[in-house]
Protein backbone atom coordinates (compact mmCIF):
# COMPACT_ATOMS: atom_id res chain seq x y z
CA UNK A 1 0.00 0.00 0.00
CA UNK A 2 1.90 3.01 -0.89
CA UNK A 3 0.95 5.98 1.02
CA UNK A 4 -1.18 7.80 -1.91
CA UNK A 5 -3.06 4.86 -2.26
CA UNK A 6 -4.36 4.60 1.59
CA UNK A 7 -8.06 4.26 1.91
CA UNK A 8 -9.89 6.70 4.50
CA UNK A 9 -12.21 4.42 6.85
CA UNK A 10 -13.77 6.62 8.67
CA UNK A 11 -16.71 4.91 11.41
CA UNK A 12 -17.48 2.36 9.16
CA UNK A 13 -17.32 4.17 5.58
CA UNK A 14 -14.38 2.53 3.71
CA UNK A 15 -13.88 5.97 1.36
CA UNK A 16 -11.95 3.90 -2.37
CA UNK A 17 -11.02 6.00 -5.33
CA UNK A 18 -13.89 4.36 -6.76
CA UNK A 19 -16.49 5.26 -4.31
CA UNK A 20 -15.31 9.02 -3.88
CA UNK A 21 -16.04 9.32 -7.44
CA UNK A 22 -19.53 8.12 -7.31
CA UNK A 23 -20.18 11.01 -4.98
CA UNK A 24 -17.88 13.29 -5.99
CA UNK A 25 -20.33 16.27 -6.76
CA UNK A 26 -22.54 15.90 -3.41
CA UNK A 27 -19.60 15.62 -1.37
CA UNK A 28 -17.93 18.40 -2.97
CA UNK A 29 -21.72 20.17 -1.76
CA UNK A 30 -21.50 18.93 1.09
CA UNK A 31 -17.81 19.87 1.56
CA UNK A 32 -18.27 23.50 1.22
CA UNK A 33 -21.17 23.25 3.55
CA UNK A 34 -18.94 21.54 6.33
CA UNK A 35 -16.49 24.26 5.41
CA UNK A 36 -18.76 27.09 6.12
CA UNK A 37 -19.98 25.69 9.28
CA UNK A 38 -16.32 25.87 10.61
CA UNK A 39 -16.02 29.65 9.62
CA UNK A 40 -19.59 30.60 11.34
CA UNK A 41 -18.87 28.37 14.47
CA UNK A 42 -15.33 30.34 14.78
CA UNK A 43 -16.51 33.66 13.90
CA UNK A 44 -19.28 33.39 16.59
CA UNK A 45 -16.52 32.68 18.86
CA UNK A 46 -14.19 35.08 17.93
CA UNK A 47 -16.44 38.11 17.33
CA UNK A 48 -18.71 37.36 20.13
CA UNK A 49 -21.82 37.57 17.92
CA UNK A 50 -23.62 34.07 19.06
CA UNK A 51 -26.43 34.74 16.39
CA UNK A 52 -23.92 33.44 13.62
CA UNK A 53 -24.78 29.58 14.93
CA UNK A 54 -28.20 29.86 13.93
CA UNK A 55 -27.22 29.94 10.61
CA UNK A 56 -24.59 27.54 11.47
CA UNK A 57 -27.35 25.15 13.13
CA UNK A 58 -29.28 25.52 9.65
CA UNK A 59 -26.35 24.40 7.46
CA UNK A 60 -25.58 21.58 9.80
CA UNK A 61 -29.24 20.29 9.42
CA UNK A 62 -28.47 20.75 5.54
CA UNK A 63 -25.07 18.32 5.51
CA UNK A 64 -26.89 15.83 7.15
CA UNK A 65 -29.95 15.60 5.09
CA UNK A 66 -27.13 15.10 1.73
CA UNK A 67 -24.99 12.87 3.81
CA UNK A 68 -27.30 10.57 6.00
CA UNK A 69 -27.77 8.07 3.04
CA UNK A 70 -23.79 7.48 3.33
CA UNK A 71 -23.95 7.03 6.94
CA UNK A 72 -22.55 3.35 7.79
CA UNK A 73 -25.79 1.02 8.74
CA UNK A 74 -24.75 0.28 12.04
CA UNK A 75 -23.95 4.19 13.20
CA UNK A 76 -27.15 4.89 11.57
CA UNK A 77 -29.67 2.38 13.45
CA UNK A 78 -27.79 3.16 16.70
CA UNK A 79 -28.30 7.32 15.58
CA UNK A 80 -31.96 6.78 14.43
CA UNK A 81 -32.68 5.16 18.15
CA UNK A 82 -30.97 7.84 19.98
CA UNK A 83 -33.02 10.31 18.17
CA UNK A 84 -35.91 8.36 18.94
CA UNK A 85 -35.47 8.20 22.59
CA UNK A 86 -34.80 12.08 22.48
CA UNK A 87 -37.83 12.67 21.00
CA UNK A 88 -39.92 10.98 23.13
CA UNK A 89 -38.55 12.60 26.22
CA UNK A 90 -38.39 15.91 24.40
CA UNK A 91 -42.65 14.71 23.85
CA UNK A 92 -42.90 14.64 27.32
CA UNK A 93 -41.30 17.59 28.29
CA UNK A 94 -42.97 19.11 25.44
CA UNK A 95 -39.58 20.85 24.25
CA UNK A 96 -39.11 18.84 20.57
CA UNK A 97 -38.06 22.27 18.52
CA UNK A 98 -35.48 23.52 21.41
CA UNK A 99 -34.12 19.74 22.52
CA UNK A 100 -33.21 19.05 18.66
CA UNK A 101 -32.21 22.76 17.92
CA UNK A 102 -29.62 22.49 21.24
CA UNK A 103 -28.94 18.97 19.72
CA UNK A 104 -27.76 20.47 16.67
CA UNK A 105 -25.68 23.65 18.34
CA UNK A 106 -24.00 21.78 21.16
CA UNK A 107 -22.21 19.68 18.00
CA UNK A 108 -20.83 22.52 16.42
CA UNK A 109 -17.95 22.74 18.59
CA UNK A 110 -16.85 19.14 17.90
CA UNK A 111 -17.21 19.70 14.20
CA UNK A 112 -14.48 21.94 14.67
CA UNK A 113 -12.44 19.34 15.83
CA UNK A 114 -13.31 17.25 13.05
CA UNK A 115 -12.45 20.57 10.12
CA UNK A 116 -8.90 20.95 12.14
CA UNK A 117 -7.86 17.59 11.75
CA UNK A 118 -8.44 17.33 7.81
CA UNK A 119 -5.57 20.06 7.74
CA UNK A 120 -3.27 18.10 10.18
CA UNK A 121 -3.61 15.33 8.48
CA UNK A 122 -2.99 16.78 4.80
CA UNK A 123 0.42 18.23 6.14
CA UNK A 124 1.81 15.34 8.14
CA UNK A 125 1.27 12.72 4.70
CA UNK A 126 3.62 15.90 3.03
CA UNK A 127 6.46 16.08 5.66
CA UNK A 128 9.84 14.53 4.69
CA UNK A 129 11.02 14.16 8.91
CA UNK A 130 7.83 12.13 9.19
CA UNK A 131 8.22 9.97 6.47
CA UNK A 132 11.86 9.55 7.26
CA UNK A 133 11.06 8.80 10.79
CA UNK A 134 8.41 5.56 9.70
CA UNK A 135 10.55 4.72 7.51
CA UNK A 136 13.83 4.23 10.40
CA UNK A 137 11.71 2.47 12.74
CA UNK A 138 11.18 -0.02 10.44
CA UNK A 139 15.08 -0.42 10.21
CA UNK A 140 15.16 -1.46 14.10
CA UNK A 141 15.84 -4.57 15.91
CA UNK A 142 12.29 -6.49 17.14
CA UNK A 143 12.11 -5.39 20.72
CA UNK A 144 13.34 -1.76 19.94
CA UNK A 145 11.15 -1.58 17.14
CA UNK A 146 7.95 -2.60 19.03
CA UNK A 147 9.02 0.46 21.58
CA UNK A 148 9.94 2.98 19.08
CA UNK A 149 6.57 2.18 16.53
CA UNK A 150 4.28 2.71 19.76
CA UNK A 151 6.26 5.89 20.58
CA UNK A 152 5.86 7.15 17.44
CA UNK A 153 2.50 6.40 17.03
CA UNK A 154 1.71 8.15 20.14
CA UNK A 155 3.41 11.36 19.09
CA UNK A 156 2.27 11.85 15.58
CA UNK A 157 -1.58 10.46 16.82
CA UNK A 158 -0.78 13.58 19.52
CA UNK A 159 -0.34 15.93 16.94
CA UNK A 160 -2.36 14.69 13.70
CA UNK A 161 -4.90 12.23 15.07
CA UNK A 162 -5.90 10.03 12.39
CA UNK A 163 -2.93 10.56 10.03
CA UNK A 164 -0.64 9.56 12.72
CA UNK A 165 -1.76 6.17 12.29
CA UNK A 166 -2.26 6.28 8.36
CA UNK A 167 0.88 7.32 8.04
CA UNK A 168 2.60 4.29 9.49
CA UNK A 169 -0.03 1.53 8.33
CA UNK A 170 2.15 1.21 5.12
CA UNK A 171 5.22 -0.62 7.07
CA UNK A 172 2.44 -3.47 7.30
CA UNK A 173 2.65 -4.09 3.80
CA UNK A 174 6.07 -5.32 4.19
CA UNK A 175 5.64 -7.98 6.88
CA UNK A 176 4.99 -11.78 5.75
CA UNK A 177 4.76 -12.92 9.28
CA UNK A 178 1.54 -12.55 10.53
CA UNK A 179 2.78 -12.52 14.15
CA UNK A 180 5.10 -9.88 12.73
CA UNK A 181 2.36 -7.82 11.07
CA UNK A 182 0.34 -8.75 14.49
CA UNK A 183 2.81 -6.97 16.35
CA UNK A 184 3.13 -3.91 14.59
CA UNK A 185 -0.32 -3.12 14.10
CA UNK A 186 -0.78 -3.56 18.04
CA UNK A 187 2.22 -1.39 18.66
CA UNK A 188 0.30 1.19 16.33
CA UNK A 189 -2.69 0.95 17.54
CA UNK A 190 -1.97 0.94 21.96
CA UNK A 191 0.58 4.07 20.67
CA UNK A 192 -2.65 6.09 18.99
CA UNK A 193 -4.81 5.48 21.56
CA UNK A 194 -2.54 6.26 24.53
CA UNK A 195 -2.44 9.78 23.18
CA UNK A 196 -6.51 10.07 24.11
CA UNK A 197 -5.34 10.07 27.33
CA UNK A 198 -3.94 14.25 26.80
CA UNK A 199 -3.72 15.46 23.35
CA UNK A 200 -5.74 18.22 22.41
CA UNK A 201 -6.63 17.08 18.93
CA UNK A 202 -9.64 14.33 20.19
CA UNK A 203 -12.87 15.08 19.51
CA UNK A 204 -13.08 12.71 23.21
CA UNK A 205 -11.25 15.24 24.61
CA UNK A 206 -13.66 18.34 23.53
CA UNK A 207 -15.98 15.85 24.79
CA UNK A 208 -15.42 15.79 28.21
CA UNK A 209 -13.97 19.14 28.78
CA UNK A 210 -17.95 20.19 27.38
CA UNK A 211 -19.60 17.53 30.40
CA UNK A 212 -16.74 18.93 32.50
CA UNK A 213 -16.90 23.09 32.03
CA UNK A 214 -15.00 23.03 35.57
CA UNK A 215 -11.72 21.79 34.12
CA UNK A 216 -9.15 23.22 31.50
CA UNK A 217 -7.20 21.12 29.17
CA UNK A 218 -4.00 22.75 30.93
CA UNK A 219 -5.16 21.20 34.19
CA UNK A 220 -5.31 17.69 32.44
CA UNK A 221 -2.17 18.13 30.92
CA UNK A 222 0.33 16.21 33.08
CA UNK A 223 -1.84 13.76 34.51
CA UNK A 224 -2.77 12.59 31.03
CA UNK A 225 0.45 12.70 30.02
CA UNK A 226 1.84 10.42 33.04
CA UNK A 227 -0.82 7.58 32.14
CA UNK A 228 -0.12 7.88 28.08
CA UNK A 229 3.39 6.77 29.66
CA UNK A 230 2.27 4.44 32.01
CA UNK A 231 0.02 2.58 29.08
CA UNK A 232 2.99 2.84 26.35
CA UNK A 233 5.07 0.92 29.20
CA UNK A 234 2.57 -1.75 29.98
CA UNK A 235 2.03 -2.29 26.19
CA UNK A 236 6.07 -2.39 25.91
CA UNK A 237 6.10 -5.29 28.95
CA UNK A 238 2.38 -6.77 27.57
CA UNK A 239 4.11 -6.96 23.69
CA UNK A 240 7.70 -9.30 25.25
CA UNK A 241 5.55 -11.31 27.78
CA UNK A 242 2.30 -12.31 25.72
CA UNK A 243 2.81 -11.18 22.32
CA UNK A 244 6.17 -11.09 20.89
CA UNK A 245 7.77 -14.40 18.80
CA UNK A 246 11.01 -14.12 18.38
CA UNK A 247 11.53 -15.56 14.85
CA UNK A 248 8.44 -14.14 13.25
CA UNK A 249 9.46 -10.60 14.02
CA UNK A 250 12.50 -9.68 11.42
CA UNK A 251 12.62 -7.46 9.22
CA UNK A 252 11.20 -7.82 5.98
CA UNK A 253 11.54 -4.42 4.67
CA UNK A 254 14.21 -2.02 2.93
CA UNK A 255 14.80 1.56 3.97
CA UNK A 256 15.48 4.26 1.80
CA UNK A 257 15.77 7.56 3.19
CA UNK A 258 18.19 10.87 2.55
CA UNK A 259 17.21 11.95 6.35
CA UNK A 260 19.29 10.89 9.05
CA UNK A 261 17.16 9.45 12.17
CA UNK A 262 18.11 12.83 14.17
CA UNK A 263 17.03 15.17 11.96
CA UNK A 264 13.73 13.41 11.67
CA UNK A 265 13.16 13.35 15.53
CA UNK A 266 14.17 16.71 16.07
CA UNK A 267 11.86 18.05 12.94
CA UNK A 268 8.85 15.95 14.04
CA UNK A 269 9.53 16.86 17.64
CA UNK A 270 9.30 20.45 16.18
CA UNK A 271 6.52 20.53 14.41
CA UNK A 272 4.71 18.91 17.44
CA UNK A 273 5.91 21.26 20.40
CA UNK A 274 5.08 24.22 17.78
CA UNK A 275 1.65 22.91 17.30
CA UNK A 276 0.65 22.44 21.23
CA UNK A 277 2.59 25.96 21.92
CA UNK A 278 0.54 27.60 19.81
CA UNK A 279 -3.08 25.69 20.92
CA UNK A 280 -1.57 26.78 24.56
CA UNK A 281 -1.06 30.33 24.01
CA UNK A 282 -4.66 30.59 22.25
CA UNK A 283 -6.22 28.45 24.87
CA UNK A 284 -4.41 30.32 28.23
CA UNK A 285 -3.79 33.56 27.31
CA UNK A 286 -6.01 34.63 24.38
CA UNK A 287 -8.61 32.52 26.21
CA UNK A 288 -10.15 30.71 23.38
CA UNK A 289 -12.68 27.39 24.07
CA UNK A 290 -9.86 24.20 23.11
CA UNK A 291 -12.56 23.46 19.82
CA UNK A 292 -11.95 27.00 18.73
CA UNK A 293 -8.39 27.25 19.61
CA UNK A 294 -7.61 24.37 17.87
CA UNK A 295 -9.69 25.28 14.14
CA UNK A 296 -8.00 28.63 14.62
CA UNK A 297 -4.26 26.91 15.35
CA UNK A 298 -4.17 23.88 13.04
CA UNK A 299 -5.12 25.18 9.38
CA UNK A 300 -2.94 27.95 9.56
CA UNK A 301 -0.21 25.75 11.25
CA UNK A 302 -0.85 23.45 8.68
CA UNK A 303 -0.68 25.61 5.47
CA UNK A 304 2.84 27.29 7.19
CA UNK A 305 4.04 23.74 7.06
CA UNK A 306 3.08 22.90 3.76
CA UNK A 307 4.56 25.93 2.15
CA UNK A 308 8.00 25.21 4.20
CA UNK A 309 8.03 22.05 2.90
CA UNK A 310 7.11 22.72 -0.72
CA UNK A 311 9.88 25.53 0.04
CA UNK A 312 12.96 23.11 1.14
CA UNK A 313 12.05 21.06 -2.07
CA UNK A 314 12.29 23.31 -4.40
CA UNK A 315 8.51 22.94 -5.81
CA UNK A 316 7.45 25.56 -8.28
CA UNK A 317 3.92 26.72 -8.09
CA UNK A 318 3.36 26.32 -4.66
CA UNK A 319 0.84 28.40 -4.22
CA UNK A 320 -1.45 26.12 -7.17
CA UNK A 321 -0.21 23.25 -4.98
CA UNK A 322 -1.62 24.90 -1.23
CA UNK A 323 -4.88 25.35 -3.59
CA UNK A 324 -5.06 22.03 -4.52
CA UNK A 325 -4.42 20.63 -1.21
CA UNK A 326 -7.45 23.06 0.70
CA UNK A 327 -9.49 21.97 -1.88
CA UNK A 328 -8.58 18.46 -0.95
CA UNK A 329 -9.26 18.59 2.93
CA UNK A 330 -12.91 20.53 2.07
CA UNK A 331 -13.64 17.40 -0.27
CA UNK A 332 -12.84 15.07 2.34
CA UNK A 333 -14.96 16.85 4.94
CA UNK A 334 -17.85 14.60 4.06
CA UNK A 335 -16.06 11.28 5.11
CA UNK A 336 -16.49 12.54 8.26
CA UNK A 337 -20.04 12.19 8.16
CA UNK A 338 -21.09 8.67 10.69
CA UNK A 339 -19.24 10.62 12.81
CA UNK A 340 -21.10 13.78 12.64
CA UNK A 341 -24.59 12.03 12.37
CA UNK A 342 -23.66 9.71 16.08
CA UNK A 343 -22.93 12.93 17.55
CA UNK A 344 -26.04 15.04 16.68
CA UNK A 345 -27.85 12.13 17.46
CA UNK A 346 -25.77 11.53 20.87
CA UNK A 347 -26.25 15.36 21.41
CA UNK A 348 -30.16 15.13 20.62
CA UNK A 349 -30.36 12.20 23.54
CA UNK A 350 -27.86 13.94 25.64
CA UNK A 351 -29.93 17.59 25.75
CA UNK A 352 -33.30 15.55 26.12
CA UNK A 353 -31.66 13.61 29.04
CA UNK A 354 -30.42 16.92 31.14
CA UNK A 355 -33.41 18.17 30.67
CA UNK A 356 -35.24 15.22 32.66
CA UNK A 357 -32.75 14.82 35.05
CA UNK A 358 -33.48 18.46 36.36
CA UNK A 359 -36.96 18.08 36.35
CA UNK A 360 -37.97 17.00 39.71
CA UNK A 361 -41.23 15.12 38.64
CA UNK A 362 -38.94 13.32 35.77
CA UNK A 363 -36.45 10.72 36.80
CA UNK A 364 -35.33 10.33 40.72
CA UNK A 365 -31.70 11.72 42.16
CA UNK A 366 -29.28 9.45 39.71
CA UNK A 367 -27.25 9.18 42.50
CA UNK A 368 -29.90 6.67 43.67
CA UNK A 369 -29.08 4.37 41.38
CA UNK A 370 -25.41 3.83 42.07
CA UNK A 371 -24.01 1.79 45.08
CA UNK A 372 -22.99 3.51 48.88
CA UNK A 373 -19.59 2.74 48.07
CA UNK A 374 -18.26 5.11 45.54
CA UNK A 375 -15.18 3.04 44.53
CA UNK A 376 -17.37 0.47 44.09
CA UNK A 377 -19.74 3.14 42.30
CA UNK A 378 -16.44 3.75 39.78
CA UNK A 379 -15.62 0.29 39.21
CA UNK A 380 -19.12 -0.65 38.01
CA UNK A 381 -19.62 2.66 35.89
CA UNK A 382 -15.86 2.22 34.07
CA UNK A 383 -16.93 -2.13 34.04
CA UNK A 384 -20.25 -0.52 32.42
CA UNK A 385 -18.81 1.59 29.72
CA UNK A 386 -16.13 -0.83 28.34
CA UNK A 387 -18.77 -3.76 27.83
CA UNK A 388 -21.48 -1.54 26.02
CA UNK A 389 -18.51 -0.21 24.08
CA UNK A 390 -16.87 -3.60 23.63
CA UNK A 391 -20.52 -4.53 21.93
CA UNK A 392 -20.31 -2.18 19.76
CA UNK A 393 -21.64 1.03 21.19
CA UNK A 394 -19.82 4.21 20.38
CA UNK A 395 -17.78 6.37 22.81
CA UNK A 396 -20.13 9.06 21.70
CA UNK A 397 -23.31 7.24 23.05
CA UNK A 398 -22.04 5.73 25.94
CA UNK A 399 -19.69 8.53 27.54
CA UNK A 400 -23.13 10.59 27.28
CA UNK A 401 -24.46 8.37 29.66
CA UNK A 402 -21.41 7.71 31.64
CA UNK A 403 -20.82 11.74 32.14
CA UNK A 404 -24.11 11.94 33.45
CA UNK A 405 -23.85 8.86 35.68
CA UNK A 406 -20.36 10.00 37.02
CA UNK A 407 -20.87 13.86 37.74
CA UNK A 408 -18.51 15.24 40.41
CA UNK A 409 -21.96 15.84 42.20
CA UNK A 410 -22.75 11.43 42.01
CA UNK A 411 -19.19 10.42 42.26
CA UNK A 412 -16.67 12.36 44.11
CA UNK A 413 -13.28 12.95 42.64
CA UNK A 414 -11.40 15.25 41.86
CA UNK A 415 -12.79 16.98 38.07
CA UNK A 416 -8.93 16.62 36.34
CA UNK A 417 -8.74 12.76 37.65
CA UNK A 418 -11.94 12.13 36.42
CA UNK A 419 -11.54 14.17 33.05
CA UNK A 420 -8.63 12.26 32.41
CA UNK A 421 -10.54 8.91 33.65
CA UNK A 422 -13.27 10.11 30.35
CA UNK A 423 -10.45 10.62 28.00
CA UNK A 424 -8.36 7.09 28.58
CA UNK A 425 -11.97 5.38 28.49
CA UNK A 426 -12.95 7.18 25.44
CA UNK A 427 -9.43 5.62 24.10
CA UNK A 428 -9.66 2.25 25.07
CA UNK A 429 -13.86 2.51 23.99
CA UNK A 430 -12.61 2.82 20.31
CA UNK A 431 -10.17 0.05 20.49
CA UNK A 432 -12.02 -2.72 21.64
CA UNK A 433 -15.43 -1.48 19.79
CA UNK A 434 -15.37 -3.51 16.29
CA UNK A 435 -17.42 -0.56 15.01
CA UNK A 436 -15.26 2.13 15.75
CA UNK A 437 -13.15 3.64 13.25
CA UNK A 438 -9.62 2.93 14.36
CA UNK A 439 -10.71 -1.15 14.31
CA UNK A 440 -12.15 -0.36 11.50
CA UNK A 441 -9.24 1.46 9.87
CA UNK A 442 -6.98 -1.15 11.33
CA UNK A 443 -8.89 -4.19 9.99
CA UNK A 444 -8.91 -3.15 6.52
CA UNK A 445 -4.88 -2.53 6.55
CA UNK A 446 -4.30 -5.64 7.65
CA UNK A 447 -7.30 -7.68 5.91
CA UNK A 448 -8.53 -8.98 9.62
CA UNK A 449 -11.95 -8.81 10.76
CA UNK A 450 -12.47 -6.03 13.00
CA UNK A 451 -13.82 -8.23 15.85
CA UNK A 452 -10.86 -9.90 16.19
CA UNK A 453 -8.44 -6.60 16.06
CA UNK A 454 -11.06 -5.43 18.61
CA UNK A 455 -11.45 -8.37 20.99
CA UNK A 456 -8.67 -10.52 20.64
CA UNK A 457 -5.82 -8.18 19.21
CA UNK A 458 -6.37 -5.27 21.89
CA UNK A 459 -9.19 -7.16 24.40
CA UNK A 460 -6.78 -8.43 26.65
CA UNK A 461 -4.48 -5.70 26.61
CA UNK A 462 -7.07 -3.10 27.35
CA UNK A 463 -8.25 -5.45 29.74
CA UNK A 464 -4.84 -4.21 31.84
CA UNK A 465 -5.39 -0.84 31.15
CA UNK A 466 -8.65 -0.94 32.54
CA UNK A 467 -6.99 -2.57 35.56
CA UNK A 468 -5.03 0.42 36.22
CA UNK A 469 -7.51 2.76 35.67
CA UNK A 470 -9.76 1.22 38.41
CA UNK A 471 -6.98 1.10 40.47
CA UNK A 472 -5.92 4.47 40.03
CA UNK A 473 -9.55 5.24 40.82
CA UNK A 474 -9.62 3.49 43.63
CA UNK A 475 -6.53 5.00 45.46
CA UNK A 476 -7.89 8.54 44.24
CA UNK A 477 -11.35 7.83 46.41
Amino acid sequence: MKDRDISIVVQGTVQTPSTQGTYRNIDLVSGCIFFLIAILSVAAELAAMPMLRMPAVWLLGLFLVLQIPFVSKPQKVAGIILVLLGVVISWRESQIVSIIAGGLERTLPFLLIFASVGWLQTAARQSPSILALRDHVLALGPGRRFAALAASAHVLASSFNLAGMALLVPLLDDQKSPQSKKRLACSIMWGFTAATCWSPFFVGTAVVLDVLPMVVWADILPIGLAFAIVILILAWGFDRAFVRDGPSSSVQASVKTDLTIKRAVVGVVTAAATLFAVAIILVDYVGLRLPVAVAVAAPSFSLAWMCLTAKQAGLAETGKGLIADAQGVICRYPQMRSETFLFVCANVFGAAMSILIADPDGLPDIGSYLPQSTALAGIILVVGYLVVSALGIHPIVSLTVFAALSSPENLPIAPEFLAVLMMALWGIGTAISPLSGTTLFMGHAVHIPSSTIAWRWNGPYYFCCSVLLVLGLIIVL
